[in-house]
Order: structure tokens, then sequence, then C-alpha cells
């Protein structure tokens, strides 16, 4: 069970896949056997992966909606409850009666979605490529840990700087970790938008990967032509080694200014004054703990979008001059959690979660606060 739902995190996050050959064996009147999704549409629909418009429809050209997302992300979390407070909801076009109220509800207290604005979720527009990428991105982080991230992967689109940036480190996840390629071989398209027909294939596509058994047949065709391999993401034959000494080469890990432009990618989704308490849970991959609630959480969403899988070292006591951007600080006579924006002679400017209720950036502390802390995380390796 838990390998088909992260095989469908995964499925759900490309918006084009690679194109399989198919008869169909649906009661879908709309899907010709001798369409490139027609053996994607059968396998799905078999596997109880998605299901008709109708009784005899499927409707492949058809969008799927930031409600679809949201709502197949809450059916995938088994952990959620029965109730959610929708009336707590922001949003003005969510009705608490509408069939996705509650999956918006649950992906906002999770932190897996903030809107397209202040006021509005946009539940029937398309969703596009960035979007899926952000949902996921936010999902997989309140189950598991964050893979590696390389923005250079993502910039080696020509046109990556469409991309939003509450949306980059998504993108370049979702592009390093092998989730998504280009729409060709120089564009990622992040404001494209997905077909069922197209997530069908996706689901197919992944559950055969992780299940080579379920596989319907041969991929002998050359793609939909929608997609394309992902430029970035081929390896050079051979161990991976260091070729000069035989081993792996050791993580320098990333520079402070590479740290702050991870974190800062995040501010326009994590805005200045958004609600965070201890009900936003996040697991860590820093190692030390496995994860925490509001201020903790916030400390560490940020803590894994700068530094990925590189594991965490306490220190104590804690020096000013010790300090790096992205350092964890425990303050506040170990009550309060926050992370290291800048570093400054005399003082740092950090930001937090549970700050009043809510996200706060650019408090500064002085060295005395900083020396006071009781304790002091870092990723940098040593």
């Amino acid at each position: 069970m838990k390998k088909k739902i992260v095989s469908l995190l995964l499925a759900l996050l490309l918006v084009l896949g690679t194109a399989i050959p198919a008869s169909a064996a649906t009661p879908f009147k709309d899907v010709p056997a001798n369409q490139w999704y027609a053996k994607a549409v059968d396998f799905c629909y078999n596997k109880k992966l998605m299901s008709g418009t109708s009784d005899t429809t499927f409707n492949p050209n058809g969008k799927v909606t930031r409600a679809m997302m949201v709502k197949v992300l809450y059916n995938m979390d088994t952990t959620h409850g029965t109730t959610e407070n929708v009336a707590s909801l922001p949003f003005t076009d969510v009705p608490a009666s509408q069939w996705y109220a509650k999956a918006v509800a649950w992906a906002y207290r999770k932190g897996i979605t903030s809107g397209t604005s202040a006021t509005t979720f946009s539940p029937n527009a398309n969703i596009t490529r960035e979007q899926a990428a952000t949902m996921l991105y936010n999902f997989r982080r309140t189950t598991t840990t964050i893979d590696k991230i390389d923005l250079a992967k993502l910039n080696a689109f020509s046109d990556a700087s469409q991309t939003s940036s509450y949306a980059k480190n998504a993108m370049a996840w979702a592009i390093t970790n092998g989730m998504i390629s280009g729409t060709d071989a120089t564009h990622v398209s992040p404001k494209g938008t997905a077909t069922r027909a197209q997530l069908a294939q996706i689901l197919m596509k992944f559950e055969t990967w992780l299940n080579p058994d379920l596989a319907p047949g041969d991929d002998d065709t050359p793609g939909d032509g929608g997609d394309t391999e992902d430029p970035g993401t081929g390896e050079e034959p051979g161990t991976g080694e260091d070729p000069s000494t035989g081993e792996e080469p050791a993580d320098k890990g990333p520079t402070a200014e590479e740290v702050y432009a991870s974190m800062i990618a995040l501010k326009d989704e994590y805005y200045e004054g958004r609600p965070w308490t201890n009900d936003n849970f996040y697991y860590w991959k820093g190692g030390i703990f496995s994860g925490g609630g509001g201020c903790a959480g916030f400390a560490f969403l940020l803590s894994d979008a700068a530094f990925g899988s590189l594991p965490a070292r306490m220190i104590k006591p804690v020096s000013l001059k010790d300090v790096r951007v992205g350092d964890i600080l425990r303050i506040n006579n170990d009550t309060h959690s926050v992370i290291v924006l800048e570093v400054h002679d005399d003082h740092v400017i950090i930001a937090e979660g549970n700050y009043n209720y809510s996200i706060h950036w650019g408090r500064k502390l002085t060295k005395s606060e900083v020396e006071s802390a009781t304790y002091m995380m870092t990723r940098y390796p040593q």
C-alpha cells in the first residue's frame, strides 16, 4: 500500500509522459484503440486509479483542475481525519458544500497550498505544472523527507525564468529527482497544463516503473509528441566514484548564498503573516529530530529546502562567530526555534513560524540573544 501511495505521488507530478501504444479495454467510447493514451486509460481504469467522467466517457482531453489535484492528495493521506474546519478557510471561493471543501481545508492546514491569493483558491482553474509540482513537493514534505534539489537542473531550460518564485524549489526538486522532464529539449513549460489522458499515461508509467510486473507491454513508440527526455538528467557511465581516489567525493554542501536563495525562494508561498501554529507539523531530514510542529516545523521546512538530505549536528554552547546562514537556533529558554537568514558582526536576521501564531520573516536577534540559545543545529559538513 505504501509503495502505491508513493508511486501515485510521483506519478501525479509529471504533466506529460512517454507514450505506449495500446488497444483499449474500457467502456469509454471516446478512447479509440489507436490513440497513444488508450493503454494508459485501460491500465488506470482497471487498477482503479482513475474513473470516467460518465459510464461511457473518459474525456481524455479534459483538464485537471486545482480542486481535483487537492482531492487526490487528500485521498492519498490515510492519516487525515473525517472532519476539517472548512469555516476557518480564508478562501471566499470554496463553499463548505462543495465536494472538494474538506480537501482544500486539509491542504491549507497542512501547508500544502496557500491558495492563488490571500482570499482565493481558484478550485476550477486548470492546474499548471508548477502548481502541481508545488502541491506534491509540499505533500511529500508532510509525510517524508525531501530528496536533493539542484536549481541548476531547472535553470538549464530556456524558459526557467517563467517559473514563479514560490515554485522554483518544487520544480527543481521534481526535475532533479526525475519526476518531471521538459516538454521539449529546451523547455519545461511551468505554466503548462495537464490533460486527463496525460495523467493516465503518467500514472501507468510510474506504477509500472515501481512494479515492473504490472507493465502491460513494451514501449516501442517514439512518444506522444509532447514530452522528451530531460536533457539534464542523463548520467555518464561508471560508478560515480572519484576516478583519482576510487572513493566517493565528499559532499561540500551548499554555500551560504545558495542556502539563503533556497530559503528566500519560499517567501512568496510562506508569506509574512501566514497562519502557522503547532498544528503545522513537518518531518525533517536532518536526522537529530524526526520532525516538529509550529516553530520547529517551519525551521525544519526551510532547512530541508536549503540542505536536502545533509545530516544535522548539534552545537552548544552557541557562539555568534560559529553561526551561519541556515543554522537553526533554539532560543527563549528552549521554547522557540528559528532559522538564520543573515549573519552580521553583532546580530543575526531570522525567519520563524508560530510567532504570534503566524510566519514572520526578518526579526533581529542580538549577539547576546544568539549566544544565550540552548543549542544550535547546523547542516554544513565539517
